[in-house]
């Protein structure tokens, strides 16, 4: 998450802008996170592990 918060504060603190590579990179980044924190929870909801 590192890389959103720098992204983040870089664009509000520093006027930075991020072209369209470099967005569509950022999502396919977090999307896979989000994926694989989703499956971990519910492996451990199947496991009986909450």
């Amino acid at each position: 998450m590192e890389s959103v918060f720098s992204a983040l504060f870089g664009a509000l603190l520093l006027g930075e802008r991020m072209g369209l590579r470099a967005l569509i990179g950022s999502g396919l980044m977090l999307t896979a996170v989000i994926l694989s924190q989703l499956s971990a929870m519910k492996a451990e909801k199947e496991n009986g592990h909450v």
